[in-house]
């Protein structure tokens, strides 16, 4: 399996809107997202997002690679609306740990 990033419409700040399904906004795609340690079992890491809106830009960040390895990293994606689509910046990851043999760090 994988882990991928999903998003809800929501009713008010706290509350999500029932009627509406989750949608997928992001999948492990970007060769530095499959890095793993042997033991942990995703095949894609996608987590920890966090979507911030400048001019009308969705900026959705994110975490990839396995948190308990070096290869952990932070990259972004973007998108005109909060549910998407997004489009993976094609240099990501963008941060990485200032110590390469940091693992689990978060950048």
């Amino acid at each position: 399996g994988e882990e991928q990033i999903y998003g809800q419409r929501l009713v008010t700040p706290t509350q999500l809107d029932e009627s509406a399904p989750a949608m997928r906004l992001l999948v492990p795609d970007q060769q530095w997202e499959f890095n793993r340690s042997s033991w942990f079992t995703p095949a894609g890491i996608n987590e920890g997002p966090w979507v911030h809106e400048h001019a009308g830009i969705y900026y959705l960040m994110y975490s990839g690679a396995g948190a308990n390895t070096a290869a952990y990293r932070i990259g972004y994606a973007t998108a005109s609306s909060p549910l998407g689509p997004y489009t993976k910046y094609i240099h990501n990851p963008i941060i990485r740990p200032a110590d390469p043999t940091a693992v689990g760090v978060y950048c």
